[in-house]
C-alpha cells in the first residue's frame, strides 16, 4: 500500500496555518482488493506555547451531482 500526498500547499503566519493538499493511496486491501483512489484535504494549525496544534481537520472527495455518487477514482 502506497500514500501520497499530491499538490501540496502551505500558507503560514506567525500563530496561524493551513495546509492542502490532494491525497493517494495505492495498493490491495487483505482481502485482495484494489485500491487508488484520491480525496482533498485540509489542516489547520494554531502555534500555542511555541507548539503547532491542529485546530481542525477536514476531508472531501468531488461527487457526480446527477447521481450523487463519490468519485474517488478521479487523477488531478
Amino acid at each position: 500500500m502506497t500514500y501520497e500526498v499530491e499538490n501540496l500547499s502551505v500558507v503560514a503566519s506567525e500563530a496561524l496555518a493551513y495546509c492542502t493538499s490532494i491525497n493517494h493511496v495505492n495498493g490491495m486491501t487483505n482481502a485482495g482488493t484494489t485500491i487508488n483512489m484520491r480525496w482533498r484535504a485540509t489542516i489547520c494549525y494554531q502555534k500555542k506555547d511555541k507548539q503547532w496544534l491542529i485546530t481542525h481537520e477536514h476531508s472531501s472527495v468531488p461527487f457526480d451531482p446527477k447521481s450523487g455518487q463519490a468519485l474517488m477514482y478521479l487523477k488531478p
